[in-house]
């Protein structure tokens, strides 16, 4: 971790298309597991100096997953009602992430976002 001074503030939106379409509890695990993949290298003792925030949003209207992470040890979720709702398999999504964090270069950010996105298939 570097100088902590100002926060770094990194936000970037993309259009994830899936292979194959995968389940929605499938889709909600995997999210899940690229919040961890983002925060761990940021954490200090565990607890992220900021937020990461990432919003899943389907093609179909009102349907969004939102996650948030200040500590490793939780992810926090919100769903929209019909998120909750939804039946079937999911093709595609847009996915955006936001990260405000203390300690790390906006480089560094970026760096450690993509590469999640990239072990989890999303890019």
């Amino acid at each position: 971790m570097s100088d902590a001074g100002d926060a770094t503030v990194f936000s970037r939106s993309r259009q994830v298309v899936f292979d194959k379409p995968i389940a929605k509890a499938e889709l909600e695990e995997l999210l899940q597991q690229i919040m961890n993949r983002m925060g761990e290298p940021l954490a200090y003792n565990g607890v992220i100096l900021g937020h990461i925030k990432a919003l899943a949003r389907l093609p179909e209207e009102n349907q969004y997953l939102f996650l948030s992470v200040t500590r490793l040890d939780q992810v926090d979720r919100k769903v929209s009602p019909e998120w909750s709702r939804r039946q079937g398999p999911i093709d595609r999504m847009e996915l955006a992430v936001n990260a405000l964090v203390f300690g790390h270069s906006s480089s560094e950010v970026e760096k450690i976002v993509e590469e999640s996105l990239k072990k989890a298939g999303m890019i």
